[in-house]
């Protein structure tokens, strides 16, 4: 059990400091939805963005790829998974869907004007959100993905919200191209 927030992770046998708030894993995990960016340059993002030490010297860094990825998914082990999930939230689109869950849960006015609050901790609040816009689009996205039927005022809720539930796909500039070629627009 992990009873304290971490602000270094092990690599080299040398504990690194990392960027530990919010808004910087937020960066990171919004890097790797970029259909822009290739997996060289995401790997740099996450490095960059985490450790603190130029991480260009570190000698291990695969280990330092596993340690951020340990640090981004809270001290869980996801690689025994048996499957992944539908993905049911984007966090671009949904930031500001996102933000009022947390504030509510932290109970602030807004998380945005913390000078610091560790990534942990805005994850545990997120976790503990109880009924809020946040979670009522992603069960909409969950039932949609399993092909369940919505009840009325859901499918109420989605015709006039459909922009915010439904996660949009996200092309590079090249695939946009050709898509707008295609149909014209």
């Amino acid at each position: 059990m992990i009873t304290d927030l971490p602000y270094t992770l092990i690599v080299d046998g040398v504990q690194r400091k990392i960027y530990a708030d919010f808004r910087d894993v937020i960066n990171i995990l919004i890097s790797y939805n970029d259909p822009e960016l290739d997996a060289e340059t995401r790997t740099f993002i996450l490095l960059n963005n985490l450790y603190e030490d130029d991480f260009t010297n570190f000698e291990d860094i695969d280990e330092a790829i596993k340690q951020a990825v340990w640090f981004i998914d809270c001290g869980k082990d996801y690689t025994k998974a048996e499957s992944l999930p539908h993905r049911l939230m984007d966090w671009e689109q949904d930031y500001n869907i996102i933000v009022s869950a947390v504030n509510k849960s932290a109970n602030v006015l807004d998380l945005r004007e913390l000078p610091f609050l560790h990534w942990w901790t805005f994850m545990g609040y997120l976790e503990e959100r109880g009924e809020c816009t946040f979670s009522y689009v992603v069960e909409i996205r969950d039932k949609l993905s399993k092909g369940k039927n919505l009840e009325k005022y859901e499918r109420e809720f989605l015709n006039s919200n459909r922009e915010q539930v439904i996660l949009q796909d996200k092309f590079s500039e090249d695939e946009q191209r050709q898509i707008d070629e295609i149909f014209g627009e």
